[in-house]
């Protein structure tokens, strides 16, 4: 398990920054997607043996076809922190994983994270996991691990309290902390290590950074998004709580080497203050990993290798973003969640 979190000072950086730049428009094609409005988060999956569109939002979640056809849908309670899938009941079908909480258009909504067995069904099963309780209804993230689920919750204002989640035999669904950290914006799994990203430091005052087990991978100020990639992380960082002065949108990849966790910048986005979600999928069919932004401005893609620049999607806003080959072609599709939802496919390289 990873060691608390050292106290880390103001303005700490251990990277080298590639000039800022405002990115060109990634080639390819967008198709809008009315039918996702108003969606907060947005995922696509192979469930019942379709390719299909998975969409959330304050009191609703959605099943849907390519092209935007209803397949299912269900009303729930509350705001839609994340959707993830994976195989929690070992039948060789993915389930559905809904994480929800408060926002200003449901105040009064608990945290959850409840498991869909079948959601693109009328009725599906659904299990619900135990969550701390709290007075700040906000679920940071869900990581799923084989099948097994790790969740960071906030249980007070500022703490957010890292479970293990396990299902047994009958179904029920225990937990069992595994950390408390202090304003945590993301959690990623890298073989046997939890890794952290922390927008925050342990004071206002402080920075917050990336840890990967007990060591600090090199950061620039707070990290909101994080993910696993290459036996390595990605995470959005270059946030400060000054951020319309201090903060920058970047994009970094992390991994192990003989001397600890070395990092490479791929995206110093102008005009960004930081982006809060991060995918990584095959955009061009290249048999290489870009990863994917998302969060405040238009999405971002940007080769895990590093060897293009950053290029942004079309140029909307998107509040989510998912790679996902729809058409099973060999190259995945961004699916966007926002104002304007739309299916972006990539020009084939």
């Amino acid at each position: 398990m990873p060691a608390p979190a050292p106290v880390v000072a103001a303005e700490a950086s251990s990277t080298a920054l590639p000039p800022r730049l405002e990115p060109a428009a990634a080639p390819g094609t967008l198709q809008p997607a009315p039918w996702m409005k108003d969606a907060q988060r947005v995922i696509g999956a192979k469930l019942g043996g379709r390719r299909l569109v998975v969409a959330a939002g304050v009191g609703w979640l959605r099943v849907f076809t390519a092209s935007g056809e209803v397949v299912a849908a269900h009303e729930v309670v509350g705001a839609a922190y994340d959707l993830e899938v994976g195989d929690f009941d070992g039948d060789g079908e993915l389930d559905l994983v809904d994480a929800r909480g408060f926002n200003r258009d449901a105040l009064k909504a608990p945290p959850s994270v409840t498991i869909y067995y079948g959601v693109q069904t009328a009725t599906p099963r659904r299990e619900t996991i135990p969550l701390p309780a709290t007075t700040r209804a906000q679920v940071v993230d869900v990581v799923p691990v084989a099948d097994q689920l790790l969740i960071g919750s906030y249980d007070s204002k500022y703490m957010v309290t890292v479970l293990r989640a396990v299902r047994g035999a009958d179904g029920v669904w225990t937990t069992q902390t595994l950390d408390r950290v202090r304003v945590l914006s993301g959690i990623a799994s890298v073989g046997d290590e939890l890794a952290y990203a922390r927008a925050y430091g342990e004071t206002v005052e402080a920075d917050g950074y990336v840890m990967v087990g007990a060591a600090r991978a090199p950061s620039t100020r707070g990290a909101r998004a994080i993910t696993s990639a290459a036996n390595g992380v990605v995470y959005a960082d270059g946030w400060h709580r000054e951020y319309g002065k201090k903060a920058r949108a970047l994009i970094t990849f992390a991994q192990p080497g003989p001397d600890g966790w070395t990092a490479k910048v791929l995206a110093n986005v102008e005009s960004r203050f930081g982006y809060d979600r991060i995918r990584v999928g095959d955009l061009d069919g290249d048999g290489k990993l870009d990863v994917l932004a998302a969060g405040n401005g238009p999405a971002i893609t940007v080769p895990l290798s590093g060897e293009r620049v950053a290029q942004k999607i079309d140029g909307i806003d998107a509040v989510d973003a998912f790679p996902f080959d729809l058409d099973e072609d060999g190259r995945d599709e961004v699916l966007i969640a926002g104002q304007y939802p739309g299916i972006w496919t990539p020009l084939a390289p």
